[in-house]
């Protein structure tokens, strides 16, 4: 049988067309493999969300547990039969907070530095987020807390009850099921408004502090917070203070 003018292009062409083929072949496996891998790596990526979220939630526990134990030692400060017994507790206490505080950057970077500060570690460059400072305020509080300090257990406990609020409220907004499944880098985990009212609450927290413990966050270089409140502002929370204060 006579071979057409197409059979004979065929197989004039047969080596090219199997090459094209096989370049066809290969484009294909090589977007489905993409796509595969893409979607695999969605799910990884939704999974180490979760994995940071459930290390989270640990340290949240451990950190409402610390900040309730504090509160419990300043509202019962004689519990303890001696004064060593109460500095072992307070010292115990006191360590923890900040340990929980240090493990809280882990999850919780310093946002916006404004100042390169090379004379700090990376970690501690920039602002420190609301949430750090309940546990850092409140191991500021223990560290300060005197013995037999029965006379403001009620201030005392209400300014540690504060600082757990705070800090529950952050935490829960961090791993709240719809934000996470938001976009992943959530380091600037909110918007500046909610931001700076959490920020607002820390500062009036800190000055809540700072009227009671004068001089007590410049010993710990920590008092910056405070010029988010304005100037007039604490001077005449610091003047209706001393007021009060007055037989």
């Amino acid at each position: 049988m006579p071979e057409t003018g197409t059979e004979n292009w065929i197989l004039t062409n047969l080596e090219g067309l199997a090459a094209l083929v096989a370049v066809g072949v290969s484009l294909f496996s090589f977007f489905w493999a993409a796509r595969a891998n893409s979607a695999a790596q969605k799910v990884q990526k939704a999974a180490l969300s979760m994995e940071v979220d459930r290390a989270c939630l640990d340290w949240g526990h451990e950190a409402i547990t610390a900040l309730a134990k504090a509160r419990g030692l300043v509202m019962s400060p004689r519990i303890h039969a001696s004064q060593s017994d109460f500095e072992i507790t307070k010292a115990d206490l006191s360590a923890q907070l900040s340990g929980l505080a240090d493990r809280g950057r882990l999850f919780f970077l310093n946002y916006d530095p404004t100042d390169p500060q090379p004379e700090k570690d990376t970690a501690y460059q920039g602002a420190r987020p609301a949430i750090l400072f309940p546990l850092i305020l409140a191991h500021y509080e223990l560290e300060a807390l005197e013995f037999g300090a029965a006379g403001h257990a009620k201030e005392l406990s209400d300014f540690l009850f504060n600082c757990r609020r705070l800090f529950v409220s952050e935490l829960q907004d961090f791993v709240d099921p719809i934000r996470r499944e938001q976009a992943a880098d959530r380091q600037d985990h909110r918007g500046g408004i909610a931001r700076d009212r959490a920020m607002t609450r820390a500062a009036e927290l800190a000055l809540d502090l700072e009227i009671r413990r004068p001089g007590l966050l410049l010993q710990y270089n920590d008092q910056g917070i405070l010029d988010r409140i304005p100037a007039e502002q604490r001077k005449q929370r610091f003047h209706d203070a001393k007021k009060g204060a007055a037989p």
